[in-house]
């Protein structure tokens, strides 16, 4: 092991001038101001108490090095490489670390006040309890890095760069900021008051505890950016005007806005949960989708604005001027509409007697064989509802619950069911066709005989559901979760189940050639007796999947991690078992010809009376497999590890062959 040379300030002196570099030097208490350390390697070196004030470290490489309570003011550091270096109670004011890289340094206790810092990059940096005040960060490349209990005060951040950054408990009062990108960042418990944030980006950041007061956000874009529990009224002027930003997706869920001008600002998305928003000003905003729940609006104008989807549900619309709205798709359930003004507005699928129907409890409600088609039903609640035979053909019906009711024999062609909830329900011999639900939640429901020709189950969530005499062959299943539910018998060549959730599904004796479970979740998923020829399962998941009896013919398996799966019996000809995790697998009496099982893990795997002709087994761990009567012809083994295999057991294999004597006749 190399040992750290000790030098004194003589020898540290000639070996600068010299033009050695300190590398692998330690330093102490030693006066080298205004030295010339220009282009010199000081890696991996130590300095305690050392005073470079003025000293010139021009392209040094300063990589690992330590500095401890060493005075580096006015230290001219530009194009110095700072890679793990470490400074700890330093004083770098008036340092010049222009266009300077750092990369996993730390600062700890320092000082940069009044520290030039332009275009410097600095990524996956730690910077505690320093102080960097009326400094110039200009055209800063700031990366993941930790930022805490840092002041800022006054410095010049101007069209810096930060992005991935976690800041903490630091202080930038009247620091300028303008042009500013700030992108996935955290700030906690930030202050900000006085800043200049003018034309700044913030993109997917959040705010938290942080304080605004006085701050400048003019022309500041606020993209998908969350504020919780800041203070934000004094950071838009005392008038609170917003108008004309752009808060799209971001979080101002409980906060107080009331009076405050929003007019022609973006809102989409907008979570306002909780707030109040009496008398402000929010006229020709676009709010679409946005999060109005349990809001006080009291008074607020929203005369021309875009509220297409926007969530209103338990909202206090006393007296408000919804005038010339745009409010198709809008929630109004539960809402106070006393005296609320919607002059001109487009209702579309908002239609207040639509709210009114809404309010009434339609729980058990008997709308059995009536005529509902085409109506718009958004988020009514026919929980145990007799609907049977009810007409509800293209109607819209998103976000209706249907738990334990009776839709035996309805008519669902093209309606819109998406975030549609059933539990329980009787769907027997339904027609679905061309019905969508999107996003859907289906629970212990049985569409015992329903059509589902066309029908879109995108992203739908269904537990427990018996599929019992379906056709899903022309449904769309994308994206679908089909834990615990029965399929037996289903039908679904070529059908693409990619990423799905299938735990716990019953798919026995299907029809699924060609069909495609990539990445898809198959624990304790049911094929017994399945056709799977030419299926994918790359990358899928799950544990003790049963594969008995099922025809895996040139199925691909690449790269699936399914630990204790059963194939016994099942035919696995040219089969492709790439990288496969398929420990503990039970392939008892498999026909395995031609398959490839190259670097497969099948730790334990059994594989008695298997056919393992021209069975390729290159590079797997079979560590304590058993090959049992195995029948193998051309079966490649190179690479293979058979730690504690267990081969043909002779006393079993005699006990096998046994047949009872035929007793001779007397």
């Amino acid at each position: 092991m190399s040992t750290m040379e000790s030098l004194s300030q003589e020898q540290a002196l000639e070996r600068i001038k010299a033009g050695l570099g300190l590398a692998g030097c330690m330093l102490t208490n030693m006066d080298l101001r205004a030295q010339d350390l220009a282009g010199l390697s000081l890696a991996q070196s130590l300095w305690q108490n050392v005073d470079v004030t003025d000293a010139n470290f021009a392209g040094c490489d300063l990589s690992s090095a330590t500095l401890t309570q060493c005075c580096l003011a006015g230290a001219k550091m530009a194009g110095a490489r700072f890679h793990e270096t470490s400074f700890l109670e330093c004083d770098l004011s008036y340092a010049e670390l222009t266009m300077v890289s750092m990369s996993w340094a730390a600062f700890a206790n320092c000082s940069l006040h009044h520290a030039m810092l332009k275009e410097t990059t600095l990524t996956d940096v730690v910077l505690t309890e320093s102080t960097i005040t009326e400094a110039d960060l200009s055209g800063a490349l700031i990366a993941n890095s930790m930022i805490s209990k840092v002041k800022f005060n006054k410095s010049c951040l101007a069209g810096a760069q930060c992005t991935s950054a976690m800041i903490s408990d630091c202080d930038f009062s009247g620091a300028a900021c303008h042009e500013t990108q700030l992108v996935s960042c955290s700030f906690e418990n930030c202050c900000l008051d006085d800043a200049a944030l003018e034309n700044a980006v913030v993109q997917d950041s959040m705010f938290s505890a942080s304080s605004f007061n006085g701050a400048s956000l003019k022309d500041t874009r606020l993209n998908e950016s969350q504020f919780n529990q800041c203070t934000l009224s004094a950071a838009l002027s005392m008038s609170s005007d917003c108008r004309g930003l752009d808060f799209s997706n971001s979080n101002l869920s409980g906060m107080d806005l009331g009076g405050w001008q929003f007019e022609g600002a973006n809102l989409h998305g907008v979570n306002f949960q909780g707030a109040c928003l009496k008398n402000a000003h929010l006229e020709g905003v676009d709010a679409s989708e946005a999060n109005l729940r349990n809001v006080d609006a009291t008074g607020a104008d929203f005369s021309g604005a875009c509220l297409v989807n926007i969530d209103m549900q338990c909202t206090t619309l006393k007296g408000a001027n919804l005038s010339g709205t745009q409010l198709a798709g809008a929630n109004l359930l539960d809402c106070l509409l006393d005296e609320a003004i919607f002059n001109t507005a487009t209702l579309g699928d908002a239609k207040l007697d639509v709210a009114a129907l809404a309010k009434l409890n339609l729980q058990g409600i008997n709308l059995q064989g009536r005529d509902m088609s085409g109506m718009d039903l958004r988020g009514a609640d026919f929980s145990e509802g007799n609907l049977a035979g009810t007409n509800f053909a293209n109607a819209n019906l998103e976000g209706v619950r249907f738990s334990d009711a009776d839709l035996s024999g309805a008519n669902l062609r093209g309606a819109n069911l998406s975030h549609s909830y059933f539990n329980g329900t009787t769907l027997e011999n339904v027609d679905f066709r061309d019905a969508l639900f999107h996003g859907a939640t289906i629970e212990y429901a049985t569409f015992a005989n329903c059509l589902m020709a066309g029908a879109n189950l995108t992203k739908a969530r269904c537990l427990g559901c018996d599929f019992e005499g379906v056709d899903l062959g022309s449904a769309f299943l994308r994206d679908i979760t089909l834990k615990e539910c029965d399929l037996e018998g289903m039908a679904l060549p070529g059908v693409d189940l990619s990423g799905c959730d299938l735990a716990d599904a019953n798919f026995a004796r299907g029809d699924l050639a060609g069909a495609r479970f990539d990445r898809a979740n198959i624990h304790q998923v049911d094929f017994t007796g399945a056709t799977l020829t030419r299926a994918s399962f790359a990358e899928a998941r799950g544990t003790s999947v049963d594969f008995t009896k099922s025809n895996l013919a040139e199925a691909d398996l690449s790269a699936a991690k399914l630990k204790d799966p059963c194939f016994e019996q099942a035919t696995l000809v040219r089969c492709r078992c790439v990288k496969t995790v398929l420990s503990g697998g039970n392939f008892s009496q498999a026909d395995c010809r031609g398959a490839s099982f190259y670097q497969a893990n099948l730790q334990y795997a059994d594989f008695s009376h298997a056919i393992l002709e021209s069975t390729s087994f290159l590079q797997s761990d079979m560590q304590g497999a058993k090959f049992h009567k195995i029948i193998e012809k051309n079966t490649s083994w190179q690479g293979t590890s058979r730690v504690h295999a267990e081969y043909t057991d002779t006393d079993l294999a005699e006990a096998e062959s046994w047949h009872t004597p035929i007793q001779a006749k007397a």
